[in-house]
């Protein structure tokens, strides 16, 4: 990751604040009152956007180069006093997603780009974090994409499980796999899968048996009126075509992994009703 900073992002602010810049997208960092407003150039109007209890999520613009672009500004609250300890010690949250979203991006896969990252810290306590992110125009998320009716579902399950066939071949494992978290875009006849909340994705030598699990799981978390059960097998099929070599057991695979998402889905049936 150092060698990241030293080429796309330069060092800006001054203490307390460690900010990290991309060169390409200039952007002066003025702190003030309201955080989605603490970068000069950036547009309104700033559009508030659904996020948990431990972030702020604000969309807006921002011209560079004469061309504007949307961005998310997003604001991180420390998640409990454990989180503090570790953070004495470790990058926060808006930094580890510049580095999960670097990770994935060094081996072929896709991540918007980041824009900004930066921490407030007094001596070793993080008190403020925040990431600017470039939208993916046009980009919707794998839920929205199986809501559609058409005779896309098949073709988009199946690049979807080479997408994620993929990244596990790269020994890369995602945080948070679920599909709200996974964008796609429509690319002539191909789709493009853009991976977000990265601050827990990791490259691993070799991934793990319980992290592919639970990637599988997460990816799959799916009611049975949104995906059929062919189009699970065919996310399945081109999934295998990646990782042959090293999961030599396939079908034990698909058969935990269909067994701990059904138990998932259970659970989330009666909150559905």
């Amino acid at each position: 990751m150092r060698d990241t900073f030293s080429t796309d992002y330069q060092r800006t602010g001054s203490l307390p604040w460690r900010i990290y810049a991309h060169r390409d997208y200039k952007l002066n960092f003025v702190p003030g009152p309201d955080p989605h407003k603490w970068f000069e150039g950036i547009e309104g109007p700033f559009e508030k956007v659904q996020s948990s209890i431990h972030a702020n999520v604000f969309r807006c613009n921002a011209t560079f180069n004469g061309k504007k672009y949307g961005l998310y500004f997003k604001q991180y609250f420390c998640r409990s006093f454990k989180d503090t300890i570790k953070n004495m010690v470790r990058p926060g949250r808006a930094m580890r997603g510049l580095i999960g979203s670097a990770i994935l991006t060094a081996n072929g896969l896709k991540a918007p780009q980041t824009i900004a990252v930066g921490e407030m810290r007094y001596g070793p306590f993080l008190v403020k974090e925040f990431a600017v992110t470039l939208e993916a125009a046009g980009a919707r998320d794998v839920y929205w994409w199986l809501s559609q009716k058409t005779d896309q579902r098949s073709q988009f399950a199946e690049e979807l499980g080479d997408t994620i066939g993929k990244m596990h071949k790269a020994n890369i494992c995602h945080g948070d796999l679920r599909p709200g978290n996974v964008m796609a875009m429509a690319t002539g006849e191909r789709f493009d899968f853009y991976f977000l909340d990265n601050e827990r994705t990791l490259q691993f030598r070799p991934l793990p048996w319980k992290l592919r699990k639970k990637n599988l799981v997460q990816i799959n978390m799916l009611l049975g009126d949104m995906i059929s059960r062919t189009d699970r097998m065919r996310f399945f099929k081109s999934y295998m075509k990646h990782n042959e070599r090293t999961v030599a057991d396939w079908k034990r695979l698909a058969a935990e992994v269909a067994i701990r998402t059904g138990q998932r889905l259970e659970i989330l049936l009666p909150l559905r009703v």
